[in-house]
């Protein structure tokens, strides 16, 4: 008996090792309570702590997330968020952006944010991953920042069975420099999250010819 219990331990693993990728993904749908999946079907933006979308390495980002379920072609999406005009109308609160290099799979932007009494200059390093429907961004530690730590990233995923229907998670971890205030460290925090992820949204859903006059405001 216990020779065959030897046995079988091996051929256990192999099939654990050898199961599809597939069948682990479905744990992403079990990490959202009924009341958070009614919500994401309704179209709302919910702020999860502790979730991580999969495929993105845990050095990227938080354990918080802004999620949205919404209909739009993954192309849609990809092309609003590789053009560096968008970002103005992603990130609130933006009083200058500029260009300051792109590459083939990247850009790096110069931010100017207004937060009431303060403004915060920072540069964001933008990367992406066309294969993996992701987005990843972080300071550029050759520049002046304001902040500390900024890093995260935008994964969108269809839907699987519902047609042209997107999932996006949007994450980020920052901290800002010891001389700025409470309120402003907790923003970031607490309501930047939600208000990147509507404006996406936002932006997603509206007429194409309108999203197209917002990036291009001259023409």
């Amino acid at each position: 008996m216990e020779k065959k219990i030897k046995l079988f331990i091996p051929v256990l693993l192999l099939l654990f090792l050898t199961l599809p990728i597939s069948l682990f993904a479905q744990e992403d749908a079990s990490a959202f309570t009924e009341r958070e999946l009614q919500k994401l079907e309704r179209g709302d933006v919910i702020v999860k702590p502790g979730y991580r979308a999969p495929g993105v390495d845990e050095e990227i980002g938080s354990q918080l997330a802004a999620i949205v379920r919404l209909k739009a072609p993954i192309q849609r999406v990809w092309d609003l968020l590789a053009a560096w005009e968008s970002y103005e109308y992603i990130i609130p609160n933006v009083q200058e952006l500029k260009l300051i290099e792109q590459k083939d799979n990247s850009f790096l932007l110069y931010f100017n944010l207004s937060l009431q009494v303060k403004n915060i200059e920072y540069y964001l390093n933008y990367y992406f991953y066309k294969e993996k429907n992701l987005v990843t961004f972080q300071l550029d530690r050759n520049k002046e920042n304001d902040f500390r730590r900024f890093h995260g990233y935008f994964k969108f995923d269809p839907i699987e069975g519902e047609e042209e229907k997107v999932q996006i998670v949007y994450s980020v971890d920052v901290e800002l420099g010891k001389y700025f205030p409470e309120f402003i460290k907790n923003y970031f925090a607490k309501k930047d999250l939600p208000k990147v992820i509507g404006n996406l949204k936002k932006l997603l859903e509206a007429d194409k010819k309108d999203m197209e006059k917002a990036l291009n405001p001259e023409n």
